[in-house]
């Protein structure tokens, strides 16, 4: 008989002695030592097995399964019996959260212990509770080396690798555990998760819905169906799936944040602001449902609100990257380019290689007309994240491509990237399309285009019939000017600038701010945010209701509206809203007690719709009738009827100045504008293009060129993509 047989033979012996005489420490330390005799002993007769020796393999096998039956027929069961309570207490502490304290009773008992997986499972997932992902990853290890079918330590050492971002290894025991236990529910979730994580969310979904059909009650598995519908756009899934959840648990602050976002999503701008508030109430400091609000405030054009909200939700966390981005951001809508600059500067500082940033500095500075530091910026992001989209399309804005130019290669690799997500490969489009258009090739430029539009159209569903009936609405409750009326007075005077986008709005403004006297304010909100607080109410599922307009309203509209206003010059004598959606508010302007001027800018049709149909505003809710061409025609009709209306209606109250007629005789065009708001002729404002100041819309590089005529009929180039809009508008 080999050695090494009796070796272990006296080994196991001993170890039982031991036992019996109550000596666990001194049975254990045989034990062990047995242990490691064994590996040894396995490692001769593998050794044996290569040399032809069967006769040695086969003593060492007997000896080995003759040892094990021996133990566990001589381990008292009152042994079993105390390590199951025993099991249970620690389990009790875990469950409490004091995880200090399990680490250190699992070590002791794996001294006297080391065949229960449990105790492995506990001690890893204790480490991974306070912070020791190394020691959290070893225990798994030495508890799967013993049990590599457990299922328990492959789930959870999948939930800890998914959790610091090894998606790789996440996904192998993720797929181990789902092996060992087909109808785990809790396998099937984890799976989910990790393809939600890595944003593969048709087989995130595949997995969330097998957990589901395992366990119909698991709200947790709801929930998770219903984010992911809510990342494919799939809103009334979404919507069904977490309605479900919340019938579970109708007062999960979690499950209340996502029905907000869904409805967000949905343009239910009113009733996803509602939830957010609800789950805020039941969580106050929940980060996301504060991130969330804030976002859907910017939606909504209430960029001040959603600083309050933003900075609430960095007070929780201070050096959060994405608050202060967000902060830079509502600072940029409201015109206060030096504070978003401050913001983004802290996050750059928390994080110098956050990508977003660089974008929002780009974005300030083309606002600015500081071009060198814009592409710089947008090239930055790219360098730090090369799937930025919004980069590539903002950068695709800021330049004239022409043939061989690297940058469209680059962008068509990025768009036929497999991690791309859909909503980027739509930017990307649009950036795309711009840059075909540069090098004349029509046909792809369009289909860049297209595609771009395509995406936000199915995201949106725009509709145009509740748009038709409420301008109606509006044209039937206009009234007529009281001429005896005394208007109030005022230090300054509005021209208001209004139109469809892209029909030269920002160019009329950028001109009539080189004049002394006249300060650019952009695109106000103020007016639209107190007609449709004070004097419209909005039902889901209905028609606004227009409220009467009588001398109480108009009166508190001036005084709200010209109290918002703030100029920087000291100097100024006019200021030029150029909020162009304020051609439905027309009535409530012109019966004011602010003595306004009302420019209307007319483009031709064509062009002025194929110029949105190309842009991707970053307000996308709000412009949605742009991303089908057959709804943006009749989107057209209906602002034509609407505005022809007006025009009829107050006549020399509002002066229409047409875009082609400025281009081909701005002089003559411009001196008639300026005869029509009072305001003397001087000669620095036909040089409009060097004007320094922010311009924060879409045609911020556009003003600040000299007038030139390629866009006007540019949409001829694309006449055969454009027969829908052109059959509509003609």
């Amino acid at each position: 008989m080999h050695d090494i047989i009796l070796s272990l033979d006296q080994l196991m012996t001993n170890s039982i002695q031991a036992n019996k005489y109550g000596n666990k420490t001194q049975a254990l330390k045989y034990f062990k030592k047995f242990e490691d005799k064994k590996n040894e002993a396995i490692e001769l007769a593998k050794q044996a097995a290569k040399d032809g020796n069967v006769k040695l393999v086969d003593e060492i096998l007997g000896c080995l399964n003759k040892l094990k039956n021996y133990y566990k027929s001589n381990l008292p069961i009152e042994t079993k019996e105390e390590n199951k309570h025993r099991l249970e207490e620690i389990f009790a502490i875990y469950n409490q959260g004091n995880f200090e304290k399990t680490i250190s009773i699992i070590n002791s008992q794996l001294e006297e212990n080391n065949q229960n997986p449990n105790l492995y499972n506990l001690l890893a997932l204790s480490f991974f509770n306070v912070g020791k992902l190394d020691l959290s990853i070893k225990s798994f290890h030495e508890g799967l080396n013993s049990f590599p079918n457990n299922f328990h330590l492959n789930n959870n050492i999948s939930v800890v690798f998914k959790e610091i971002k090894d998606f790789d290894k996440a996904l192998l025991y993720g797929l181990r555990a789902s092996k060992i236990d087909p109808n785990s529910d809790e396998a099937s979730t984890n799976l989910g998760n990790i393809f939600f994580e890595t944003e593969n969310y048709d087989k995130a979904l595949l997995y969330f819905k097998k957990s589901i059909s395992l366990n119909p009650h698991n709200s947790k598995a709801i929930y998770n169906f219903a984010v992911c519908n809510l990342k494919l756009n799939n809103y009334k899934l979404a919507d069904e799936a977490i309605n479900l959840a919340l019938r579970h648990q109708p007062d999960n602050h979690e499950f209340l944040n996502v029905k907000g976002q869904i409805f967000r999503e949905m343009g239910r701008h009113d009733a996803s602001e509602e939830l957010f508030y609800k789950a805020l109430d039941l969580n106050p400091n929940s980060i996301l449902t504060l991130n969330n609000l804030g976002i859907l405030l910017q939606d909504k054009v209430k960029y001040k609100e959603s600083l309050v909200i933003f900075k609430k939700a960095l007070n929780i966390e201070p050096n959060n990257i994405n608050f202060l981005c967000n902060i830079a951001n509502s600072y940029l809508h409201l015109g206060l380019n030096k504070k978003a600059i401050e913001y983004l500067d802290k996050c750059l500082i928390v994080n110098p290689n956050f990508d977003k940033a660089f974008s929002l500095k780009g974005i300030i500075f083309a606002h600015l007309g500081q071009k060198e530091k814009s592409v710089k910026s947008f090239k930055n992001a790219i360098k730090i994240n090369n799937l930025n989209a919004d980069a590539y399309r903002q950068l695709s804005r800021l330049q004239n491509f022409k043939a061989g130019d690297p940058l469209i290669k680059q962008m068509e690799q990025v768009y036929n990237n497999k991690f791309l997500v859909p909503e980027e490969r739509a930017i990307m489009s649009f950036a795309l399309g711009k840059g075909y258009e540069d090098l004349k090739e029509y046909s792809k430029s369009f289909k860049f285009y297209k595609n771009g539009n395509d995406f936000y159209k199915n995201k949106y569903r725009p509709q145009i019939i509740p748009e038709e009936v409420f301008f109606k609405n509006l044209a039937n409750t206009s009234i007529d000017i009281d001429k005896n009326k005394k208007l109030l007075k005022y230090n300054l005077k509005p021209i208001f600038v209004l139109g469809l986008p892209r029909s030269g709005t920002s160019l009329i403004e950028q001109i009539l701010s080189s004049h002394s006297k006249v300060e650019g304010m952009g695109e106000l909100n103020s007016l639209s945010k107190f007609i449709e607080s004070n004097l419209i109410t909005y039902k889901e599922g209905f028609s606004p209701i227009i409220k009467k307009f009588n001398k109480e309203e108009q009166i508190n509209l001036s005084n709200f509206y010209m109290g918002s206003v703030k100029t920087i010059d000291s100097s100024t004598k006019y200021f030029v809203d150029k909020m162009p959606h304020n051609f439905r508010w027309i009535s409530y302007i012109l019966n004011s007690y602010f003595s306004a001027k009302v420019i209307l800018v007319e483009r031709n049709p064509m062009d002025n719709c194929f110029s949105l149909f190309k842009m991707l505003f970053s307000a996308r809710q709000q412009h949605s009738y742009s991303f089908d061409l057959e709804v943006l025609g009749k989107y057209y009709l209906i602002y034509k009827d609407l505005v022809n209306h007006w025009k009829e209606m107050y006549k020399n109250n509002i002066y229409t100045c047409k875009y082609e007629k400025l281009i081909s005789d701005p002089e003559t065009e411009i001196k008639k504008l300026l005869d029509f708001c009072d305001i003397k002729w001087e000669d620095k404002i036909m040089r409009f293009y060097q004007t320094k100041r922010s311009v924060n819309t879409a045609s911020h590089t556009q003003v600040r060129q000299k007038l030139y005529s390629s866009s006007i009929g540019s949409w001829k180039k694309y006449e055969n993509e454009l027969e829908p809009l052109k059959k509509i508008i003609n």
